[in-house]
């Protein structure tokens, strides 16, 4: 879906919340580069300047999901994007809370 979305509307950018690896993964699938995976200074401020953003050690949008989070069951954050990987809650420290969540911004590849 993301692909024919790319394909069609044909951005050069990327951006979403997320504490879901799984998101990440898909986005890298379109992109050249994914911030905060990659410190590139223009996406950092792009996520950065994204509605409810705040800069801890990366952009957040902290308080974004209710006081039990946003799923019920596992946290998505517990995994990670590489496999054996570090997991998300561990690797960014604001995801320690259930209601935070991770700016992502991405520069798509030309080819899509």
């Amino acid at each position: 879906m993301l692909q024919h979305f790319v394909m069609e509307a044909r951005p050069a950018y990327l951006t979403t919340y997320t504490r879901n690896p799984r998101i990440l993964r898909m986005i890298g699938r379109v992109s050249g580069a994914i911030y905060p995976l990659v410190d590139d200074p223009m996406l950092r401020d792009m996520a950065a300047g994204m509605n409810g953003a705040s800069m801890r050690d990366v952009a957040y949008h902290l308080d974004r999901y209710g006081e039990d989070g946003l799923f019920h069951g596992g946290d998505p954050a517990d995994g990670s994007v590489e496999a054996n990987g570090v997991s998300l809650r561990q690797r960014y420290q604001e995801l320690a809370s259930v209601r935070n969540a991770l700016v992502i911004a991405a520069r798509v590849r030309r080819n899509g």
